[in-house]
């Protein structure tokens, strides 16, 4: 990243700063705009210098924060979106009455459990017939353990979740809110407080 052009787009968004400075996917997506709508204003090729004529015009500042804020608005509008439609998938996934979808993800862990019986079987059928494979049996057993594990939590975080989520749906409560929708409701903010200036 350019330092000079971060720092620039933090100041132009501060409700966003922290956003620009992770390695969040919408905060990359900002500063490449932050870089196009520099070089655009300015003339100049280099991200860097564009920066620095920014920084130092008042005016080109105001034209760089009001694009830079109406771009941003216009990613967290698009990420939302897809948000959403996710979301919606998920909600509809769940609410199904179809036995197989309401019984997905238990059939996943059930095939988990029965691939970890299958090698600890097959470890314990070479270690009996030859002892001395115990050692490399058991680290090559550790990995499929390793694996196994971090998928069936994977499994119980998100469907923890969704429980969440339906069960704030179920209360008349709004869901959970996301990174993307405080962004999104930060800008806007800003927005509103920049037209009543």
């Amino acid at each position: 990243m350019f330092p000079l052009l971060l720092s620039l787009a933090g100041a132009a968004l501060p409700a966003i700063k922290d956003l620009l400075e992770g390695d969040q996917p919408l905060g990359t997506r900002v500063v490449d705009a932050a870089a196009g709508i520099a070089s655009g204003l300015t003339g100049e090729h280099d991200p860097e210098k564009a920066a620095a004529a920014i920084q130092a015009d008042p005016a080109l500042f105001a034209r760089f924060q009001e694009t830079l804020t109406q771009r941003a608005l216009g990613l967290a509008a698009e990420e939302t979106k897809r948000l959403a439609e996710r979301e919606a998938s998920w909600r509809a996934m769940t609410g199904s009455e179809d036995a197989y979808v309401r019984r997905a993800r238990p059939t996943i862990i059930y095939a988990l459990v029965a691939i970890g019986l299958a090698a600890a079987a097959t470890a314990l059928l070479i270690c009996w017939r030859e002892p001395v494979l115990l050692p490399d049996t058991i680290a090559a057993l550790q990995w499929v353990v390793y694996a196994l594990a971090g998928v069936g939590g994977l499994y119980v975080v998100k469907r923890s979740d969704d429980k969440a989520g339906d069960r704030a749906a179920a209360a008349g409560d709004a869901p959970p809110v996301g990174s993307f929708q405080r962004l999104g409701g930060a800008l806007q903010a800003m927005i509103a407080k920049k037209g009543t200036d």
